[in-house]
């Protein structure tokens, strides 16, 4: 397919192109175009804040009902100095990056859209340059990478992060403005490009390091009278990696305020407390509940050791996380809280292991080397097996959720050293597996408990029904993640699965059968792991979507800024489909007809940031919050482009309070 369309033109000493990364566009995907310079030797066009003199380029696009652009994203600049002036730009090539977007289901003939540009070019003089760009879009439904796509990956690399793991703390003198920067791992800071409302000095200024991981930014004040809200760019690089100069958007704002150690080890031991009130928690603690039953009429011993392999459980399952979340993240991962969920071959194994838990509870199949010490004696090492794996699941299904004083928790432990985040990780730990811990402690508790009879079985047939619920939850997760198609391809896989244990389990059955059996099992397990890659591939649609009769648009940090600029004030979802917490929320708020109508008078933008899958940018946006986890919820007022975080917890109350509050 061919662009057709006027794309390129040559003046002011540069060659201007207006490029796109695909050769086509389709509907709800987002295209990426970009204006790409090539400048003459010796020219130089600007950043979007030029420096002492110059004009930042400008952009304006014509675009048809339903499509939408943000940017443009700016490449890090260089420093350019002439005379006594210090500017930002490109020496050689700029590329200015844009993302059009689309909500239209379905597109029938090629659309026309339009870019308006306008560029300064300069060497000891200044030539603007302007041009309209017209192009007529083909469409298509399947995308393939234009010609132009790897100008988009070699400039993808110069691209500012977001958010980083620094920290950054800003001190003022009479004249000058110190920007202190830590971070978790030794860097050097090599430059930094204030924002031109910073009111400071353009010249490079002085950086000291006091340590490997911390460096001190000094700029001399000219107009500086208030905290610009507006990032800036810090050009750094890891040291001891051989790695090339990174840049990272830096903001001057105060970060929040943290917890410090002794709060966030209180916090997360309170957390993990509260995770055992929690509805993610309750499946698992059917399997535990049983077993505590069934301890009653064992000794002191039985119930000491049984209740701290528990426990043990738990915590080797939180050293593992907390381990493996660092290592995630110090690679470059953006990973949260609850990330293993987002795997939908995790949740395959958990549907199938819940199935096969609740199948165990109604005898229907025979897994007593899973079982929680049901009916094993003191010696029999399945029963230490059993108490030490339902502690691995209970962390498994559990920590997705976040319990109130859990967020800020964590949210301090993942920037601070191994140390500190491993104990705060084992404090969490000790908080959910404490009131085990204390029937260790005090076994003969255990006594006020009934005695074991012929009642637990039918107690043991009841625990499970909150696995299969289970089971319903995961799957619509599932289908959350990928399609819908892949509930269904799981369950009939799972089915084969269930003719395989029957054929196992038959009486007097033959050895063939008995394979035959095995075989069954494992070709409906793998057979799910194929359906949900194949189903993996599939589009997921990312328009505004309507919930509980409330209209929510995909989160857009952009353009929650815009509408709070404009004068409307957003509030932030952060959720996810397999965070039960932030689903009991929802329900409780947003079903309320007051709230409903409090949205309609307020005119407030509902924007769900949908995490459900591993999405980066969500990351990165509650990384800004310090946060790590969901639920979280965010509001921007009206008239300000800062979003204000307003905790985990969500009811009317809290939902209006939000907004009323002076």
């Amino acid at each position: 397919m061919l662009w057709a369309g006027s794309l390129e033109t040559q003046q002011a000493h540069s060659t201007a192109k207006l490029i796109f990364e695909e050769k086509a566009l389709s509907p709800q995907k987002t295209l990426a175009a970009a204006l790409h310079l090539q400048l003459e030797e010796g020219w130089h066009s600007y950043w979007s804040n030029p420096g002492d003199a110059g004009t930042a380029p400008r952009f304006e696009w014509s675009l048809p009902s339903g499509f939408s652009v943000e940017g443009p994203v700016f490449t890090t600049p260089q420093r350019i100095e002439t005379s006594q002036m210090v500017g930002f730009g490109y020496s050689g090539e700029a590329f200015y990056r844009f993302e059009i977007k689309n909500s239209l289901t379905e597109i029938k003939a090629p659309v026309k859209i339009a870019l308006k540009a306008e560029w300064l070019v300069c060497e000891k003089i200044c030539v603007p340059a302007q041009y309209r760009f017209e192009v007529e879009l083909p469409v298509a439904q399947s995308l393939e990478p234009s010609t132009d796509a790897p100008l988009f990956a070699r400039f993808q690399t110069l691209i500012p992060e977001k958010n980083s793991d620094f920290n950054v703390e800003v001190e003022e003198a009479s004249d000058t403005l110190q920007v202190k920067v830590k971070a978790g791992f030794p860097f050097e800071v090599l430059d930094l490009f204030p924002n031109s409302e910073w009111g400071v000095d353009q010249a490079k200024p002085t950086i000291q390091s006091s340590s490997s991981r911390s460096s001190m930014i000094t700029l001399k004040k000219r107009n500086f009278t208030e905290t610009p809200p507006q990032p800036g760019l810090m050009v750094y690089r890891k040291m001891g990696e051989g790695s090339v100069p990174t840049s990272v958007e830096i903001n001057l704002n105060p970060p929040p305020e943290r917890p410090g150690f002794f709060n966030a080890f209180l916090f997360a031991f309170l957390g993990g407390l509260l995770l055992n009130l929690m509805p993610c928690v309750f499946p698992v603690l059917s399997i535990k509940v049983f077993s505590v039953l069934e301890q009653a009429g064992k000794g002191k011993s039985w119930v000491r050791h049984s209740s701290l392999v528990y426990a043990a459980g738990i915590l080797v399952s939180f050293s593992v996380l907390g381990g493996l979340l660092a290592a995630l993240r110090s690679w470059g991962e953006a990973v949260g809280w609850g990330f293993q969920l987002q795997n939908p071959y995790l949740l395959v194994v958990l549907i199938f292991l819940f199935l096969s838990l609740g199948a165990s509870f109604l005898g229907a199949i025979d897994l007593s080397w899973l079982q929680v010490g049901a009916g094993q004696s003191l010696a029999n090492q399945a029963g230490w097996t059993g108490e030490f794996f339902s502690g691995v699941l209970c962390v498994i299904v559990a920590s997705p959720c976040s319990a109130p004083f859990m967020g800020a928790a964590l949210g301090y432990a993942i920037s601070q050293p191994l140390p500190i985040l491993m104990t705060v990780f084992l404090a969490l730990g000790v908080g959910l597996s404490f009131p085990y811990l204390m029937l260790a402690t005090f076994p003969s508790a255990a006594r006020v408990l009934p005695r074991p009879g012929q009642w637990m079985e039918v107690v043991k047939e009841i625990m499970a029904f909150p696995l299969f619920a289970t089971v319903i939850w995961l799957l619509w997760v599932l289908g959350q993640s990928t399609t819908p198609f892949s509930i269904v391809g799981v369950l009939t896989c799972a089915l084969v699965s269930a003719a395989g244990l029957w054929a196992y389990h038959l009486k007097k059955k033959k050895q063939w059968v008995k394979r035959l059996g095995i075989l069954l099992c494992w070709a409906g397990f793998l057979t799910s792991l194929a359906v949900v890659k194949a189903q993996l591939e599939a589009p997921v649609a990312q328009d505004t979507s309507a919930a509980h009769g409330i209209s929510w648009e995909p989160f857009s940090e952009l353009k929650a800024q815009e509408a709070s600029r404009g004068g409307r004030p957003v509030f932030v979802d952060f959720t996810a489909s397999w965070c039960v917490t932030c689903q009991v929320n929802e329900e409780v708020t947003f079903t309320s007809h007051e709230i409903k109508e409090f949205i309609r008078e307020k005119n407030i933008l509902m924007m769900k940031a949908d995490w459900t899958k591993a999405d980066p940018e969500i990351t990165k946006a509650l990384k800004a919050y310090d946060r790590i986890g969901v639920p979280y919820y965010v509001i921007y007022e009206a008239g300000s482009e800062k979003g204000r975080g307003i905790g985990e917890i969500l009811t009317p109350k809290i939902f209006k309070h939000a907004f009323l509050k002076e």
